[in-house]
């Protein structure tokens, strides 16, 4: 005795959501900021979470004048 069945799947898109702003900065955070990319030797801040400290995650700031193969540029206004 063989026993058969169908079984379908309905595939529903999923619609991309806004992701919430893990880091803001101030107004003059980024005055800032625009000023060290318009110097003479133009730097950018890589903001970055390494696994240490109390809560296990700790932020990394670095300056650095080249991107790396799996930065990502956020520009803000």
């Amino acid at each position: 005795m063989s026993l058969a069945a169908v079984v379908r799947a309905t595939v529903v898109p999923k619609v991309p959501r806004a992701r919430k702003a893990v880091l803001t900065l101030t107004p003059s955070a980024i005055d800032r900021l625009r000023a060290l990319t318009e110097g003479p030797e133009p730097k950018v801040v890589r903001v970055g979470i390494r696994t240490k400290g109390c809560s296990g995650q700790q932020y990394d700031l670095q300056y650095t004048t080249k991107k790396e193969r799996f930065d990502e540029e956020v520009k803000q206004d």
